[in-house]
């Protein structure tokens, strides 16, 4: 009896892992995996009658003075675009998109009646290449050292499709995950996701971290958009502001040839590995309380940062309680009726 009461107690513990919707209890974002504000990648493929299926299309960006793979990882963002099947005279899509209005980048797929396939993003390092580099990465630890706990993305979709993610260790072990996502009756609200390591099928490859891929299922009408992909984790105790440095990773792996716009991704040479800048990150709090008056906020974002490149002021208010605008920097002031400090980093850095 206690045997199977144990059981039970096993199978029902395996069952609360599951994808959160809202941040889970002391956990922040660690890590930008990609916040699509770097590069672009434009891949469509506009099909016509007689033409043999598949059709394919990709893109590469490498940002090649990105060092610290500051919001993208590797420094390499591999766009693959592949129609399996169309009615002739229409066009499908996948690209990065960044709109200067909201100043938000973003990862769009478009996929018109009659027509299904899917695309991916690749994060393998810098190879220039589609072919997946298993370890284009060198082993990146995305567990912080057991902190971080959650691959987060942020989407929103018209119609139900799935979103596949694939990493692959160093070791040679590929732990996966389907993420299905409803559809919202052509409405697309952007929608929080929070996956938890432990779904994914192994789920050891994490700690040391070859190659990360995501892909979308492009079924018929699915239009869909993915605004953020980054890691969550626990703060540790005592450094409310900071968190772990940037995972180590490598650099430019070997150059490999691209491939043709026929042809199918497959695997890529493994790396070299070189060590990369050690730097801090810092989030900037405007004290709101987690309300605007102008509307929802998008996700604060992450600024890595070498400590020797940042700057602090201190602004020291005086006043009564109907004169919160004046403030002074005298530093011979006594007694302060208004202590509000603010505090601003000023990161000097060169793309």
């Amino acid at each position: 009896m206690k045997a199977v009461f144990l059981v039970v107690l096993f199978l029902f513990g395996v069952s609360l892992a599951q994808v959160l919707n809202s941040t889970p209890p002391g956990q922040s974002r660690l890590y930008t995996i990609d916040d699509f504000l770097s590069g672009d990648n434009f891949a469509q493929v506009f099909y016509q009658s007689g033409q043999p299926l598949p059709q394919t299309a990709f893109d590469i960006y490498t940002n090649a003075s990105n060092l610290d793979n500051l919001g993208l990882l590797g420094s390499e963002r591999d766009l693959f675009l592949e129609i399996d099947d169309s009615l002739a005279n229409t066009q499908t899509s996948s690209q990065i998109v960044f709109d200067n209005v909201l100043d938000i980048g973003y990862w769009s797929a478009s996929t018109p009646i009659g027509a299904s396939g899917f695309s991916f993003l690749q994060y393998d390092g810098r190879d220039n290449s589609v072919n997946l580099a298993p370890s284009g990465l060198g082993g990146v630890d995305l567990t912080f050292s057991g902190v971080a706990t959650f691959l987060y993305v942020n989407i929103a979709n018209d119609v139900s499709t799935e979103y596949d993610f694939q990493v692959t260790s160093t070791s040679g072990t590929t732990c996966t995950f389907t993420l299905q996502i409803a559809g919202t009756d052509g409405n697309s609200p952007r929608i929080d996701y929070y996956i938890p390591y432990s779904l994914f099928t192994p789920s050891t490859c994490f700690s040391s971290v070859g190659s990360i891929q995501v892909a979308l299922q492009q079924f018929e009408q699915v239009d869909s958009q993915l605004y953020l992909f980054a890691i969550f984790g626990s703060v540790p105790s005592g450094t409310p502001t900071r968190t772990p440095a940037p995972p180590t990773q490598s650099p430019t792996p070997s150059q490999t040839t691209a491939p043709s716009q026929s042809s199918t991704p497959s695997g890529s040479p493994t790396p070299s590995s070189t060590p990369s800048q050690v730097l801090s990150w810092y989030t900037f709090d405007d004290d709101d309380e987690g309300v605007s008056p102008c509307g929802d906020e998008l996700p604060r974002r992450t600024y890595f940062l070498d400590n020797d490149l940042v700057i602090y002021y201190y602004f020291y208010g005086n006043g009564d309680d109907n004169d919160v605008n004046k403030f002074y920097s005298d530093s011979s002031a006594g007694v302060l009726s208004l202590s509000a400090v603010l505090v601003s980093a000023i990161a000097l850095l060169a793309f």
